[in-house]
Formats: structure tokens, sequence, C-alpha cells
């Protein structure tokens, strides 16, 4: 009972926290910190309701580069716990768009991941740039 109630408050502090203060920025930068947090405790599901709170109806181009590099982030978490190629498929997307926004920015905050998220970071430029090369490029014609 008690995960179920942290659990519920987590998924409901954005909401919360809209309806006190304001900017979109700034639920953006809580809910993203509540799915950072949910992560470090275990709580996927409190996690995946946060990433769902921060897109929303939202375009991922309304994000910074930042932004979207931290929701890839927590994407690429997920997928480690819930192996649904969703998961994946987000991460890509916002890796995408990070990069689509401000390529110096994106680079910037995937160069300089935690440590623990390196790993995450590599294979998530790896299965973009794998999938964006397309495979008639990689067979030389002599």
């Amino acid at each position: 009972m008690k995960q179920f109630c942290c659990s519920l408050f987590i998924a409901l502090m954005p909401w919360i926290i809209f309806s006190c203060s304001g900017s979109a920025e700034d639920i953006t930068e809580s809910a993203l910190r509540e799915a950072e947090m949910a992560i470090a405790q275990g709580d996927m599901t409190a996690a995946e309701s946060a990433t769902k709170h921060i897109v929303g109806n939202r375009s991922l181009e309304d994000l910074t580069p930042r932004q979207l590099g931290r929701l890839s982030m927590i994407y690429m978490q997920l997928a480690d716990v819930d192996d649904k190629g969703d998961h994946v498929s987000h991460a890509t997307d916002c890796y995408r768009t990070a990069f689509a926004a401000d390529s110096d920015s994106a680079a910037a905050f995937y160069n300089n991941v935690a440590p623990e998220h390196t790993a995450h970071a590599m294979l998530l430029s790896a299965i973009v740039h794998s999938t964006d090369i397309p495979t008639d490029s990689l067979h030389l014609d002599d």
C-alpha cells in the first residue's frame, strides 16, 4: 500500500505543480525529476507515468535538447526493465529530435552523461545511426 501511495503521489506531482505554479518548462523539469527519482527508487510504473505526463499532448519539439536527452535516458532505463520496443522507440525519437533542434547542445548532453548512463547513450547512438544509414550504402561496389 505504501508503494502504491508513493507511486500515486509521484504520478500526480506534475499536475499538482502545474496547478500551483505555471509554466510548461517548470512542469517538464519537475516531471523529469520525478521520473528520474522514481527510477532511482525502482518504481518503473511511476517513472513511466511521469514520462506520459511530460509528453502528453505536446510535441517533442516543445522540449529542449537537454530535456529530450534526459527523457531518452529515462526511456532507455525503462527498456532495461520492461523489454517493450516502445521505450527504445521513444528514446530514439527523443535523440533524433534533440539533434534536429540543436546538434551542439544534444552532443554536449550525450557526451557528458553520468557514468551510469554511458552505456545507454552509446547504445542509443548506435541504434539511431544503424537505422538511419540505408543498408544499400554499406555495400561497396567495385
